[in-house]
């Protein structure tokens, strides 16, 4: 009697499905990543366009919570402080300043009862740090003894004794941006988007490799 008996190496083929899964997993994250890399330009393009807030301080203000092989899922993270005038384009003309804030149109901002005209400087603070941006003065308040600023013109002035306090202008945060429906939308159908369209490509990259 002949017998006869066939063997697989099923190892050799474990090893291979689980290398098969390694690499989908990082192609799975390395497409979130570049994903939401292209999501944060979008959603800063989107912020200057309906807020008219300057991309830079945007994309400042905006971080990733960057997935990996073992986590993935992501998001994009704001976080900043109220936004000087600069951070906007303007146009400041007899005291007169008006602030293009995109879709919300012109804020407009003069003398008044508290404060005085707007008006251009680089101010100077004892401890040396220097902030050039948008100014107002309060009418009634005392600023510390001794403080300089630079005029347009650059003369540079010092203010000692009791003054007028001076403060610069701010506007919103990119974090309050971010919770605009308009905004969170787009993101959600554009990360989605991206996803689907990278993660082919990354797929074959990274299985190539086994």
């Amino acid at each position: 009697m002949i017998k006869v008996t066939l063997k697989h190496n099923f190892n050799e083929l474990s090893k291979f499905i689980n290398q098969v899964e390694k690499q989908t997993q990082k192609a799975m994250s390395s497409a979130l990543n570049k994903a939401l890399n292209q999501a944060k330009t979008q959603v800063s393009r989107q912020i200057t366009e309906l807020y008219g807030i300057k991309i830079k301080y945007s994309k400042r203000d905006i971080s990733i919570n960057r997935p990996n092989s073992n986590k993935l899922y992501g998001s994009l993270v704001a976080k900043g402080k109220p936004l000087p005038v600069n951070a906007y384009a303007f146009k400041l003309s007899k005291g007169i300043l008006n602030i293009n804030m995109g879709m919300l149109g012109t804020n407009t901002i003069k003398a008044n009862d508290n404060y005085s005209a707007p008006f251009k400087a680089k101010i100077s603070h004892d401890n040396g740090s220097e902030y050039s941006g948008i100014w107002s003065r309060y009418n009634n308040k005392t600023i510390i003894k001794t403080k300089t600023f630079t005029t347009k013109q650059g003369i540079t002035r010092k203010i000692t004794g009791k003054q007028q306090m001076t403060k610069a202008i701010y506007s919103m945060t990119v974090p309050t941006t971010m919770l605009d429906e308009r905004i969170i939308i787009n993101f959600n159908k554009f990360i989605i988007d991206k996803y689907q369209s990278l993660l082919a490509h990354e797929i074959d990259y990274f299985t190539s490799k086994i």
